[in-house]
Order: structure tokens, then sequence, then C-alpha cells
């Protein structure tokens, strides 16, 4: 989190650090080398609240589950965290003048947005949403409950965590991204294994990290790209992908087929039919998308 503690200092903040409440088996006391792997687990598609979550007052924030649909606190929705609600009954440390951990989670976070700029909920300040911490299950697979299953360091007798369903923005995946766009970005073009290490970046992933910027301007990148996350080999749609796309394509033929032989008659089919198709413009998109599916360079 040392963008959380840049940012802070940055701004002339004081960063605040909340300790995720676990539940265990029977209560089971874990030991210190225990704990120490479980509060390093951050949040991620299986856990959507971190095991140290950094506050800092104006701090970017991004919802990790859907949680108030109408108001558009949906999963990947960012935020501005304006205040928070730490839990009175928990202890805390003076970690440095600008510094506090606190031990347990806060009991609510409140955020802001251009999108909740409206609201007027009774309580709260204007333009504010309110967000409990909540208390998830650990999934069986992450503590080595399943078959061919190891789980993850620390968390076989964990049963919960409760915390906020929000995390600091300052960085996120590109599967998180998806959908926004930013003036200014840092991408880091490279894939992650399932064991954690650095790999060549997918078709799709190089696809939507490129695209989240506004502007070539805005678009920055943490490491000289290499030939081979584009060139050696030449990055194409992987091969599932490619197939998946073909058949959809052949079952809008199908549909097509179906629906004119199913309408031909009717006057308004008629008139749509006669309408003149831009083939042109059609053999121009395939030209274009035909360098997607070969792995050849030419």
């Amino acid at each position: 989190m040392a963008a959380v503690v840049q940012w802070t200092r940055a701004h002339g903040k004081h960063i605040s650090i909340f300790v995720a409440k676990h539940h265990t088996e029977a209560g089971k006391r874990l030991c210190a080398e225990e704990l120490r792997n479980v509060l390093r687990h951050g949040d991620d598609s299986q856990l959507p609240t971190p095991g140290l979550f950094f506050y800092a007052q104006g701090m970017p924030v991004v919802v990790t589950r859907h949680q108030f649909v109408g108001l558009k606190v949906v999963n990947g929705a960012p935020f501005q965290a304006a205040d928070i609600f730490p839990d009175l009954a928990a202890g805390t440390i003076a970690l440095a003048s600008d510094a506090t951990l606190h031990l347990g989670p806060p009991v609510a976070v409140l955020l802001e947005s251009d999108d909740s700029a409206g609201l007027a909920i009774p309580g709260l300040p204007n333009g504010t949403i309110l967000i409990k911490s909540k208390t998830v299950a650990i999934p069986n697979a992450m503590r080595g409950k399943e078959a061919r299953s190891r789980g993850k360091p620390g968390f076989r007798w964990v049963t919960h965590r409760t915390g906020p369903l929000c995390t600091p923005a300052f960085a996120m995946t590109d599967q998180k991204s998806q959908g926004k766009q930013f003036s200014d970005v840092l991408l880091n073009l490279k894939g992650v294994h399932s064991s954690g290490t650095a790999t060549r970046p997918s078709f799709m992933s190089l696809y939507v990290q490129l695209s989240r910027a506004e502007s070539w301007e805005g678009l920055h990148l943490f490491r000289k790209p290499a030939r081979g996350d584009f060139i050696e080999p030449k990055n194409v749609l992987d091969k599932d992908m490619r197939e998946a796309v073909l058949r959809l394509e052949k079952l809008g033929d199908e549909s097509r087929r179906r629906f004119e032989r199913n309408h031909r008659h009717e006057t308004w089919f008629q008139e749509w039919d006669a309408m003149a198709e831009s083939a042109q413009d059609a053999e121009a998109v395939d030209e274009d998308d035909a360098s997607l599916w070969s792995e050849t360079v030419s």
C-alpha cells in the first residue's frame, strides 16, 4: 500500500490502517505466522474485503461487491472516501504522527462520487453514501477444503472475514478497469500466472489495458514494451476465444437466415431488405480484423 502512503503524505493527510476481523473454527487462535499471512492477503475475486484497509480522507476507492445496485454502488464502481467511522471499542496504536493502526475494521465508510452528487439521504451529508463493513465467508478453496486445492497460507482455520467492501484504487487489475477510461493511466503490460509470476500479457489483457486511456498523451507505460509482448510470437486471440467468436458468428448467420425465412412475406421486411448494405465498409472491417486471427507474421 505504498501508493496510499505516498498519496496521503503528498496531500498532508492522516493515514489510518484498519485490521480486518477474522473468525476461526471453534475460536481457534492463529499463530503469528498464520496471522501475518492472513493479514497480508488483500481483496481479490474470491474475497472482497482486504486484510488491512488503508484509509485517508479523499482517497480514491473502488467497490468490491454489489451493494446498492440502484445507487450504482456496484462491483468496480469508483468513489472517493469522504469519511470513515472507526469502531470505538477497538484499540489503536500510534505508528507515527500521521499514521494510526486500528485493531479492528471500521464500522462504515462514507463514499461520494459524481454519480452520487444529487443524492440526499436522511442523516448523511448530501451527495454521500454509507457502506457498512460486512462479514463474508472464506471460500473453501482458499481454506484448502476442496479436492486438488492447497488453499492460501494461514487460511486453514479461518471461516469468515469482516471489513469494508471497498479498497484503495490507486491501482487496479485490467478486469476491474473494464468500462472505465482515465485522463492519465500508468500501465504494467504483463500477465500473471497462477503461481504469481509475471508472464506475457494475453491479447485481451493488452486490449483492455491500452484502451483505458482517453488519449495517447495520457497513456504511460511502467516499463519499455518487449517484442515478446506483441510480436515474437505474434500476440493474437487465444484459440478458445477464436473458436468461440467463430461459433457466435455462425449462430448469428443461422439466426438471420431463420428470421428472413419467417418474415420474408411481410411488407416491413421487404422494405428493410431493399435497403443497400455498405459492402465496402464490411470488407474493410474484415481486413482490419484478419490479423487478429492468424498466428503467422506477414
